[in-house]
């Protein structure tokens, strides 16, 4: 199932849950998605960042800044290592460009 793409359960869950023949759930959908987004988790961070250097907290925007970069890099090991194929049993909402494990959204 990781090598060679999805299996009969994920094809399942995928068609239970897939949202753009609905679209008040395919609006909702695109609406939370867009917070998973790397550049989203970034820019907050360097926000936060930001705040917490304004306050004098040097310590804390450079450890919110360094998980936050570290986090992504492992996320994107950890991709390329499992190498889990994406379904394309449905058109996906947004591009997608990337393998389907682990979540980067889940890990953000």
């Amino acid at each position: 199932m990781m090598v060679g793409g999805t299996g009969p359960l994920d094809r399942f869950v995928l068609g239970q849950l897939y949202a753009a023949d609905r679209p008040a759930l395919k609006a909702l959908a695109l609406f939370v998605t867009n917070f998973g987004e790397w550049p989203v988790v970034i820019g907050a961070s360097l926000i936060a960042a930001i705040a917490l250097l304004m306050t004098n907290d040097r310590r804390s925007a450079l450890l919110l800044l360094g998980v936050t970069l570290l986090g992504r890099g492992l996320v994107e090991a950890q991709k390329f290592g499992i190498h889990r194929l994406r379904p394309d049993e449905y058109a996906h909402l947004v591009p997608v460009k990337s393998l389907s494990f682990p979540s980067a959204h889940a890990a953000n």
